[in-house]
């Protein structure tokens, strides 16, 4: 999945991947998937930088439907 990522941006001419993550559950999959494409990056010689952001979410419960109430940016 990270050799396809990596290419899609390369072949649009991208500098930069940026990869917003959903916490709490995302983050360990959000971080193994940055580091194989650094990797992937590196190995390649691509030039392209990578950048992760955070967002958390909350939702509440009404009649076994789910509502987004807020979203805030905990990244850079």
């Amino acid at each position: 999945m990270s050799v396809d990522i990596l290419e899609t941006f390369e072949s649009n001419g991208a500098t930069s991947i940026n990869l917003l993550c959903v916490l709490k559950g995302g983050f360990k999959f959000a971080s193994d998937l940055g580091e194989k494409i650094q990797s992937s990056a590196v190995t390649r010689g691509s030039n392209i930088s990578i950048f992760m952001d955070f967002i958390v979410s909350s939702t509440y419960e009404v009649s076994s439907m789910k509502y987004l109430v807020s979203e805030r940016c905990c990244g850079t």
